[in-house]
C-alpha cells in the first residue's frame, strides 16, 4: 500500500476544520498515487473531536479505516511530549479518541505528557507510533532516552526533512527501528 503515514486535515491547530480543504487534500492523495493516509492531527488542535465526528456521519469506516471517496482513511494524532519532540499515533478510530480524551489533561506546553506515559497507553491500545520528524528545530527526538525510542515501531522521515535524511537513518539504526515516509 503507498500511504502517507503523517497528514493533517486542518491548515493550523486554531482553524477550523473545513470538509472542502479536506476534500483538496483527498483529491491531491489521489492525484499523486496514494492509496491511503493516516490522519494525525495535533492530539491538542481546535477541534480534534469535529474532525472526527465529520468523517463518521461522512464516510464508511470499515477494516478500521474511513473509505473516503476511494482513499483510505486511518486515524491517528501527532502528539507533543513533555521532553521535546512529536510522535505520531495510528490505531482505531475508537482507541485514537479515548486516547486523545485521556490527553486532555495535558494540553498545552509545559503539561505535555511524558515520553514513558504516551508510549504505554499507545503500547496497551496496539496503536503505532512512530517518531515523527526526529531532528526538526526544537522538537528532536535525538536527545531523548534511547530505550524509550526503542519502543517506537519506526521513525519518520518526513518530506520537509530531506536535508536531515542521513541523521534520520544514523538514529534509526543506532535503535534498531525502521524508516517510514510522512
Amino acid at each position: 500500500m503507498v500511504i502517507d503515514l503523517h497528514c493533517h486535515a486542518k491548515l493550523s491547530k486554531k482553524a477550523p476544520f473545513s470538509i472542502n480543504h479536506f476534500h483538496k487534500l483527498q483529491q491531491a492523495a489521489l492525484r499523486t498515487g496514494l492509496q491511503a493516509i493516516a490522519l494525525t492531527e495535533h492530539f491538542n488542535t481546535r477541534g480534534f473531536d469535529q474532525v472526527y465526528e465529520t468523517l463518521i456521519n461522512l464516510y464508511p469506516y470499515r477494516d478500521d479505516f474511513f473509505d473516503v471517496r476511494g482513499l483510505k482513511v486511518f486515524c491517528g494524532m501527532e502528539v507533543d511530549v513533555r521532553e521535546g519532540g512529536h510522535i505520531l499515533l495510528i490505531g482505531k478510530r475508537e482507541e485514537v479518541l479515548s486516547l486523545q480524551k485521556e490527553l486532555s489533561l495535558f494540553l498545552d506546553k509545559g503539561t505535555f505528557p511524558p515520553l514513558d506515559f504516551l508510549l504505554q497507553e499507545a503500547g496497551r491500545r496496539e496503536m503505532l507510533k512512530i517518531g515523527a520528524h526526529p531532528f526538526r528545530n526544537n522538537h528532536s527526538l535525538g536527545r531523548l532516552n534511547a530505550d524509550l525510542l526503542k519502543q517506537l515501531d519506526c521513525l519518520e522521515l518526513n518530506g520537509k526533512d530531506f536535508k536531515k535524511e542521513d541523521a534520520v537513518i544514523r538514529m534509526a539504526v543506532s535503535l534498531h527501528l525502521p524508516v517510514a515516509a510522512g
